[in-house]
């Protein structure tokens, strides 16, 4: 389902924009939001609970895939911060 007009957030200090997603986990417990990138692809996990695969995501104005965000940022959870 595609977020409109985007959802907008930061990622170790550059802007980025979620642009389609698909619901994983529908519910969970209550966590920091983050972001991991796993088997080449992008999980959220929301501040409220439920992760995300994130299918779209943009990073200072360009389209990026989970590969990319692993060489520029490394590996591991990122912290997803308000925008």
């Amino acid at each position: 389902a595609p977020p409109y007009p985007g959802a907008t957030t930061m990622l170790a200090g550059h802007p980025a924009r979620v642009l389609r997603t698909r619901i994983v986990a529908p519910t969970g417990p209550a966590s920091k939001p983050t972001l991991q990138t796993r088997d080449g692809k992008f999980f959220a996990h929301c501040g409220g609970g439920g992760v995300l695969h994130i299918a779209d995501l943009e990073l200072d104005g360009r389209l990026v895939n989970a590969n990319a965000v692993v060489r520029v940022l490394g590996s591991g959870e990122l912290a997803l911060d308000d925008a």
